[in-house]
């Protein structure tokens, strides 16, 4: 059965990673902003802004989202019990689904 500590180290990991990608998402909005009166609900007006997104703005999204596997797993291998890796495999493998789910939305 799961400690705490594992479950929390799972939690905290997926809190560390979602914040990474959010932050540097956010900063790569300085390479490509979004125009005035920008809906994030319409995903025809999301599909247009990004086919528009020159390759750095690309590129940042794909650091943005490496960076948030690499330091959701790292921080949740850094918490979790000693001796016991499984629960970094299940960050990284929550944030690929996270990954998967934002793709193909």
């Amino acid at each position: 059965m799961p400690s705490v500590r594992t479950v929390g180290a799972i939690v905290i990991g997926l809190i560390v990673g979602v914040a990474l990608i959010t932050l540097v998402e956010l900063a790569g909005l300085a390479l490509h902003p979004l125009p005035e009166g920008f809906d994030p609900g319409d995903r025809e007006a999301v599909k247009a802004h990004a086919a528009l997104a020159p390759p750095l703005a690309r590129a940042v999204v794909v650091a943005a989202w490496t960076l948030g596997a690499f330091g959701g797993t790292f921080t949740a291998s850094r918490l979790g019990s000693p001796g016991q890796h499984w629960f970094t495999l299940a960050t990284g493998a929550l944030l690929l689904v996270g990954t998967a789910v934002t793709l193909f939305q």
